[in-house]
């Protein structure tokens, strides 16, 4: 059996770029390494790069707001077939369904080479954990109607009920979602 492979995390708000400069400014606090970047066509973003997949913190602009918590996975394009009517589809990413709690990039996107390009110190070190819901791992581990495995970063937690209930942690402190109003409190 396979093992899945995340590329990252993304946590979006609506339409507010001034919380990345909140978030940044809690990363390196705790001294962690984070990246702002420019504004894009359809988003802002915060980067924090980890040893395994790395956390996107964005403010979407008006009119993007079917955004939610999302692990986004590599996936052969062979695989895609599964979905016959996916919300939204393009050469580089399938989305399933708003609100499923992943979406899909296909491996040979150029949208995965960060890993090559990135500078040895801009990586955090640490083994953070991923926590989602039994109902995004049910999903997960059938994914694209083959059998796969979680990577052992990434556990359930009884408290995280919907699919886009994704929470982020460290040394029981949470790394992501940050400032979000609904964050699920787990142990």
């Amino acid at each position: 059996m396979k093992t899945i492979k995340i590329d990252h995390c993304m946590f979006p708000f609506y339409n507010n770029n001034k919380i990345l400069l909140e978030i940044n400014k809690h990363y390196k606090q705790k001294k962690y390494t984070s990246y702002i970047e420019k504004q894009k066509p359809l988003f802002k973003g915060i980067y924090l790069y980890t040893k395994r997949y790395y956390i996107e913190h964005l403010s979407t602009i008006k009119g993007q707001y079917n955004w939610t918590n999302a692990l986004c996975i590599k996936l052969d394009k062979k695989y895609w077939k599964y979905w016959k009517k996916p919300d939204i589809i393009n050469e580089h990413f399938l989305t399933p369904k708003y609100g499923c709690g992943y979406f899909i990039v296909d491996p040979n996107s150029p949208y995965t080479n960060w890993r090559k390009t990135l500078k040895p110190n801009k990586l955090n070190k640490q083994n953070f954990t991923i926590f989602i819901s039994k109902k995004l791992e049910k999903e997960l581990i059938n994914l694209g109607g083959y059998k796969w495995k979680l990577p052992n970063y990434i556990k359930t937690n009884k408290k995280l009920c919907q699919p886009y209930d994704i929470v982020i942690m460290y040394n029981n402190e949470i790394i992501a979602p940050l400032f979000q109003s609904n964050i699920p409190i787990i142990e």
